[in-house]
């Protein structure tokens, strides 16, 4: 507890909060230099010191996120993210419109990518809750490169406001580049059924410096198996999930999260792995999708994948 009124209001200013809250709190000291009862003085004393107190920890906590939870290893502590362990410290932030996004951890598998962020509303304007998202988009030196993904919520601290969210990322396109750039430029609310209507816009952009490591992913690419209604011509296995690219004959294509099953054959356990589709592309004859696991793989313990009820070996380059 702070001494006095002005020590709490000195320590509040060191914090990037709008001018306007403490125009607030300087309006109630006025109010309260005109007072001269003692308990009066004494109640408001500690309402303010209450409010000063506030806003230092509604800065620390959305204004410095990744310091206030440890970083990469705090949030890992804290919310026991199930990918934690792969990634590697990336403390990168951007902010605009009074929303503040920090990127913790980062982690590239060749064309599949994972993150570790948090995002918080620094006005106080309450506009992030837990049913709040970004819309992200994964660029390289040429353009926006990404495929579906999926974006988990790890965490939503009520008192900071701030949402903390494991993502991947199935990428179009192995990067010649090693630096990639997280982008958002809408933040959505998922609170109701429908379309979500925008939350608010920006330009949001944090660069990730990250050499991919391929070596852990099984990548197929020059084969064609038939699989039912679809050919299945390009496969990439990470510890994240599955990328598989081919074409279709348009039967079954009105949902391929329905339209596609894989399961993953392991050499070092029994039974398979059944991934979950998170999203897709359809193209005139073309598809893509993405299937995550619910946990890290050993990719080196797959010996084939089953798409369709076909099985179609895994092998290393």
């Amino acid at each position: 507890m702070y001494k006095n009124i002005d020590e709490a209001l000195r320590n509040a200013k060191k914090t990037d909060v709008p001018s306007s809250t403490f125009a607030k709190v300087d309006n109630v000291l006025n109010n309260l230099e005109h007072r001269k009862e003692e308990k009066y003085m004494k109640t408001k004393f500690i309402k303010i010191v209450a409010i000063a107190a506030a806003v230092t920890i509604l800065a620390a906590g959305a204004v410095a996120a990744y310091t206030t939870i440890g970083g990469l290893d705090g949030l890992i502590a804290m919310f026991n993210p199930a990918f934690g362990k792969l990634a590697t410290e990336t403390l990168v932030h951007a902010e605009d419109q009074g929303i503040r996004i920090d990127v913790y951890g980062a982690q590239r598998y060749n064309d599949t990518l994972l993150l570790y962020y948090s995002i918080a509303d620094t006005s106080g304007q309450n506009r992030i809750t837990r049913y709040e998202h970004p819309e992200i988009e994964i660029h390289n030196q040429y353009g926006n490169i990404s495929g579906a993904y999926s974006s988990n919520l790890l965490h939503f601290d009520k008192d900071t406001g701030t949402a903390y969210s494991e993502a991947r990322f199935q990428l179009n396109e192995t990067a010649s580049s090693d630096v990639l750039e997280f982008v958002v430029k809408e933040i959505r609310s998922y609170k109701a059924s429908g379309n979500p209507p925008i939350v608010v816009a920006g330009d949001w952009r944090m660069s990730l410096d990250l050499a991919a490591i391929e070596e852990q992913n099984i990548v197929l690419s020059d084969i064609d198996v038939a699989a039912k209604e679809l050919n299945v011509k390009y496969v990439s296995i990470s510890p994240l999930g599955i990328q598989m690219k081919g074409t279709h004959d348009g039967s079954l294509f009105t949902n391929t999260r329905k339209s596609i099953s894989v399961e993953v054959e392991l050499s070092n356990r029994r039974g398979n792995i059944k991934p979950q589709g998170q999203g897709s592309g359809i193209g005139e004859g073309d598809f893509e999708a993405f299937f995550s696991f619910a946990a890290p793989i050993e990719v080196e313990s797959v010996s084939a994948i089953i798409v369709n009820g076909v099985r179609i070996p895994c092998y290393r380059k």
